[in-house]
């Protein structure tokens, strides 16, 4: 959409014409997708399962045996380093791979790591907390 209103300045009117009508209708469909997708987003422990949910158009809803789990990978991309949440990703060597839990806060995703699979994350756990500390 740049790229017209750059080409558009440059060459012709029309191209700033057609970037404007794009922006008009992808970004409220974006706003509602994007809104769609939180308010898809969950997760929970229950028993021997770890239950977890996300998606907008095409949702999702997935529980894996607590007992499957291998390991976790916490990814936290740059834009979302201030405001804290992270992707927390169940290792299992049965299904369709891993299992991702979107969005959650960095805190209650360690905190539901530690309970879903006891000992696996606590050595993060410790550095996590000794980092607040510092």
């Amino acid at each position: 959409m740049g790229a017209l209103v750059v080409l558009g300045l440059l060459l012709t009117d029309v191209l700033l014409v057609i970037g404007l009508a794009l922006a008009v209708v992808t970004l409220p469909v974006a706003v509602a997708l994007g809104l769609d997708a939180y308010r898809g987003l969950g997760h929970l422990l229950t028993g021997r399962y770890l239950v977890t949910r996300s998606g907008a158009v095409r949702r999702s809803t997935v529980a894996i045996e607590r007992d499957g789990v291998l390991g976790w990978t916490v990814k936290q991309p740059v834009f979302q380093r201030r405001r804290g949440p992270a992707t927390f990703t169940a290792t299992t060597a049965a299904g369709a791979g891993p299992y991702s839990i979107r969005d959650a806060s960095a805190d209650e995703g360690l905190d539901l790591a530690a309970t879903a699979t006891p000992g696996v994350p606590a050595p993060f756990v410790s550095v996590e907390a000794e980092a607040s500390r510092a």
